[in-house]
């Protein structure tokens, strides 16, 4: 019995070492961008911010857009409004924000319920003509299944749904309705690098290399992350991108930088409402994107497309935010604070091992969940779990992964000006979520 327990404790003694050593990271070569300091965090402002510098000029044709009501296709829409043009249409699932109600109404967007895994639906609400008596010119497509913390395959329909099947039938619908352009809201997950280091027992051999993700050959890495995210978006991607110069139709896609951010968002704005809870995975650093930034990138694209500039049709582009290096979540964190100072953010981190043993107990939870519906006969359904859903392995890797962007070929090739630093970003989320909260 002693053998055994000293066998045990060989084996398991190093691993939890090696495997706390990769968790709590980072890799000790890559070094954030440092801290900000006050005077950097006093002089942020983002009140003289002008959109219209970082967007051509109004078209007047007919704009459809799916998931228009989300926080990145509501601001496409208000861009849209911004330089002139009226003939709007949004498709999606969920109501129209309260914010977003009064300008709306009052431009004459319409807004029509509509479920994009339905092929019929879809066809039917791009093909619908305008008050002008033409159908759909350009779609910009972003409604997704952003749903990052799941592998498990007894949920994958919930991504492959919406992300695959969804760009088909909004590709199906373009073609019905002769639309000229077709622009994809990708992610830049499809970019990243995969590795074993969420799975038991695996990838324990230390950190990969700063990632720097580039939107140019190699079009895909060789090994992806391991969520059913990543996986469908990569599948809804090069469905949209093979559509193009089918038809007529001139297609791109545009991968978001890792976190997009906003007053919508499941990042900063989140840690306003609930400063209570917890964090993990504080030491890496990935970079951010204004969801205007995001918006506006759309519909530089668009013009690109539709000008049939060499060397944009049947492509993706990364985007992110003005400034390049990025700042760890620590730091992150802290700047919300400054920018929040009646909310205090709990500065707890949730340890390594800890966070690593309760995402395996979560993702546990949901296969035996999912099994024993399935061996009962009931259809499938989530758990409500809460905000504890999102701690599975996916998330982990996702997110402890020292990550930059490079979008170098959007900026110069399609002249995407971003006019957002992440400084700025943060304080008008922080700002807008204290003004509502009061």
């Amino acid at each position: 019995m002693l053998a055994y327990v000293i066998t045990f404790l060989v084996i398991a003694i190093p691993y939890l070492y090696l495997l706390n050593r990769r968790l709590v990271g980072p890799d000790p070569r890559y070094r954030a961008r440092p801290a900000p300091s006050k005077q950097e965090l006093e002089s942020a402002d983002y009140s003289k911010i002008d959109m219209l510098k970082a967007i051509p000029k109004a078209t007047g044709k007919n704009y459809t857009i799916t998931g228009g009501n989300g926080m990145v296709g509501s601001s496409i829409a208000h861009l849209l409004l911004l330089r002139g043009d009226k003939n709007i249409r949004i498709l999606d699932l969920a109501p129209v924000h309260k914010e977003d109600e009064e300008a709306f109404r009052e431009a004459g967007v319409e807004v029509m319920k509509v479920n994009i895994t339905n092929k019929e639906e879809t066809v039917a609400a791009i093909t619908k003509p305008f008050a002008n008596g033409r159908p759909t010119e350009v779609v910009f497509h972003v409604a997704a299944a952003i749903r990052f913390w799941e592998r498990l395959s007894v949920n994958y329909h919930l991504s492959y749904s919406v992300n695959v099947t969804g760009a088909e039938n909004v590709i199906e619908g373009c073609n019905r309705a002769k639309a000229s352009v077709l622009v994809a809201t990708s992610s830049g997950v499809v970019s990243m690098p995969g590795s074993k280091m969420a799975r038991l027992f695996l990838g324990l051999g230390g950190w990969p290399e700063r990632v720097v993700v580039k939107d140019n050959a190699p079009d895909f890495p060789e090994v992806s992350l391991d969520s059913n995210y990543c996986k469908t978006k990569k599948l809804g991607e090069k469905a949209v991108r093979a559509a193009h110069g089918k038809n007529g139709l001139r297609t791109a896609a545009i991968r978001a930088s890792q976190a997009v951010v906003g007053t919508r968002d499941l990042y900063a704005s989140l840690w306003v409402l609930k400063p209570q809870d917890p964090a993990f995975a504080h030491s890496f650093s990935q970079p951010l994107v204004c969801c205007q930034d995001l918006a506006a990138g759309h519909l530089v694209l668009e013009e690109s497309l539709s000008q049939d500039k060499a060397g944009v049709g049947g492509q993706a582009f990364l985007m992110t935010s003005r400034d390049g290096r990025p700042f760890d979540v620590r730091t992150i964190r802290a700047i919300i604070q400054h920018y929040a100072p009646e909310v205090k953010l709990n500065n707890g981190e949730i340890p390594g091992l800890v966070s690593f043993a309760l995402a395996h107990a979560v993702e546990g939870y949901n296969w035996s969940h999912g099994k024993v519906r399935a061996l009962l006969g009931l259809p499938f359904a989530s758990p409500e779990l809460g905000s504890l859903r999102y701690m599975q392995p996916p998330m982990m890797h996702t997110v402890m992964t020292d990550m930059e962007c490079d979008d170098s070929r959007a900026r110069e090739l399609l002249g995407y000006s971003p006019q957002w630093d992440a400084l700025q970003t943060l304080k008008w989320v922080a700002d807008d979520v204290l003004r509502k909260k009061k």
